[in-house]
Parts: C-alpha cells; sequence; structure tokens
C-alpha cells in the first residue's frame, strides 16, 4: 500500500461507501411483523406521518432557527462553521429519530432503522470535525462563482408546497409553518449549499460524506415521486436541490481534494 492510499480518508474509500449503502438496506424495525415485499410501504407510511409532525408548535420555531443559521454564516467570523456544524450535528440527531419514527395503523410503531444509522453516521464525521475544529471558514473564503447555489437553495427552504385533494400540489400558504425545518431532505441541501460557498475553508471529508449521503436519499426520491409515485410529482421538484446540490457537494469535494494533492506534489 502506497502513501497516497494510506492517506485517503476513510469517507473517499469505496469500501465505507458500501457500508453506508448495506447500513441503508437493514430492515425496519416494527411493532407488527411485516412482509419483506411490503418494505416499501412500510416506509412511505413512515415518512408520510413521522412523528416528529405531531409537535405542530415545532414547524415555525424550526424554521426560524435554521433560517437564522444559514443567514448568519455570512456575517459571522470564525463563529460561522462552528454554527452550522453544531446545528446540523443537533438537528439531525432529533430528526433521525423523530422523522423516522411513526405509529401506523397497519404495524403499529415503525422505526426506519437503516435512515437512522446512516444519519447518525453523518453525525459521527460532523462532530469529529466540530471538535477537531476542522472546518474554519471566514467572509474572505466566500466564492462568488459558486453562489448560484442559494438558488436550489431557497427553494429547499421555502418548500412551497399544500396537499390538495390528497395531491401534493405548488402552494404557498404554509411557507412559515410547514415542516423544513424537521426534514432531512430541506435541511442538507442547504448545509452543503453553504459548505460549497466557503469550500476553502471547509474538512472536504466532511462536505464528500455529507453529500454522498444526501445523494442516496436524492435518488430515493426521484424514484419515489417521478417514477412510483408521479401523480406527487411536485414533491420530487422539492427533492431537487438535494439531488443537484448533493452531487455539486461530491464533484466539489473530490475536485478541491485533487487540486490540494497537485499543490502539495508540486
Amino acid at each position: 500500500m502506497n502513501n497516497e492510499q494510506l492517506k485517503k480518508p476513510l469517507v473517499y474509500r469505496v469500501w465505507f461507501k458500501l457500508v453506508l449503502i448495506a447500513l441503508v438496506m437493514l430492515p425496519a424495525m416494527s411493532e407488527i411483523h411485516y412482509d419483506p415485499q411490503d418494505t416499501s410501504l412500510v416506509i412511505f407510511q413512515v415518512l408520510s406521518s413521522p412523528y416528529i409532525t405531531q409537535f405542530e408548535w415545532l414547524m415555525p420555531i424550526t424554521k426560524l432557527i435554521l433560517g437564522l443559521v444559514i443567514f448568519s454564516q455570512f456575517f459571522l467570523k470564525e463563529a460561522g462553521s462552528k454554527v452550522l456544524l453544531a446545528y446540523y450535528g443537533i438537528i439531525l440527531l432529533i430528526i433521525g429519530i423523530g422523522q423516522n419514527l411513526a405509529m401506523t395503523q397497519e404495524y403499529g410503531w415503525v422505526l426506519i432503522t437503516g435512515n437512522l444509522l446512516i444519519e447518525y453516521a453523518v453525525i459521527a464525521f460532523v462532530f469529529f470535525d466540530l471538535f477537531k475544529g476542522l472546518t474554519k471558514y471566514m467572509k474572505h473564503d466566500l466564492d462568488p462563482k459558486r453562489l448560484w447555489v442559494l438558488i436550489p437553495m431557497l427553494l429547499a427552504f421555502v418548500e412551497p408546497y399544500v396537499i390538495k385533494n390528497e395531491q401534493i400540489v405548488f402552494g404557498l400558504n404554509n411557507i412559515l409553518t410547514n415542516d423544513t425545518g424537521v426534514t432531512y431532505c430541506m435541511i442538507t441541501p442547504l448545509v452543503i449549499g453553504i459548505l460549497l460557498i466557503f469550500i476553502k475553508g471547509v474538512h472536504l471529508p466532511t462536505l464528500h460524506i455529507i453529500s454522498f449521503v444526501g445523494l442516496y436519499f436524492g435518488i430515493v426520491n426521484m424514484l419515489t415521486w417521478f417514477v412510483f409515485n408521479p401523480i406527487n410529482w411536485w414533491m420530487g421538484v422539492l427533492h431537487l436541490p438535494l439531488l443537484i446540490l448533493s452531487i455539486y457537494g461530491l464533484i466539489g469535494s473530490s475536485w478541491e481534494k485533487h487540486k490540494t494533492r497537485l499543490e502539495t506534489n508540486s
């Protein structure tokens, strides 16, 4: 094994990514046994009515906190990265369980084990980065060429949808009180977007692992809303920021790592 392989961060290794994918494939834990063939239905029921959404008073509060955290990144100095990573780690601890747990009519309490484990794996890397102080960006690290990511970030934050005639459609009625602040698929593209904008001061493995897991969920949602449940295609549109920014995050973290290696060897 050469020095390059020894120095390769864990999150860039193929075998580690395969382990993460294997975690996602673990069966959900349910109070009442279900046929493995019904797995997709069980997961859909959980994510359609997750436990955390029962606390309606949390929705506007968590969305406000999310907005403040993202907005603050353009004004804070050294503390900006710590605020972002601390927020993301803590909110994932909460929604990792709260969004993947639900009481269903057919199966009782159900926990989507795979989603929980892969999200908690991300938390481990986020907190490692936070406590080691690996990500340290400041205002001068802002890359103007990457500000286009604010467009998909805005779509994820606003999350304009309503349920009409049992269908998910575009709507602005509840943009201040919807579930953006407790939804992994809306929070994550905002975090990735900030890390991309300030990528010069970002610990690249952290961006890479967040983007890799985000890409998995992005692909799953594209299949869910555009292929298997096209009647609710608008929800697929709302998940495009996750897909787009996760891909860009993977490319960006890999390219910046490559540039750093070239500069080191030159």
